[in-house]
């Protein structure tokens, strides 16, 4: 690997880690409101962290080493229902511009 790779490697991982960092606290937030939030471990290392908004499912991959991030998340099963990433943030995005009333 040169300077150049190594570079882009760690601004792919600071993105990642702040990702994790804002799923963290969209989960705590789902929490305070209400909703489901629980993660599932898994064989590969990268835990399952999920959250159930009245609309519907979302999810993500975590990396193990930051699951300490979702301490306060209980355990859960996988009920994952099938969304892709697409499906995923078309949810999120229908959530957060639905007018609250």
């Amino acid at each position: 690997m040169n300077r150049a790779d190594d570079y882009y490697t760690d601004l792919i991982n600071e993105v990642y880690t702040e990702r994790n960092k804002v799923i963290a606290l969209a989960a705590k937030l789902a929490l305070m409101q209400g909703y489901k939030a629980w993660k599932v471990p898994t064989v590969d290392d990268w835990p399952l962290v999920f959250i159930e908004l009245p609309l519907a499912q979302l999810s993500w991959h975590i990396p193990i080493a930051e699951i300490d991030l979702f301490d306060f998340l209980p355990y859960g099963d996988n009920t994952w229902d099938g969304h892709s990433t697409a499906d995923k943030y078309n949810r999120l995005e229908r959530f957060v511009t639905a007018s609250a009333e």
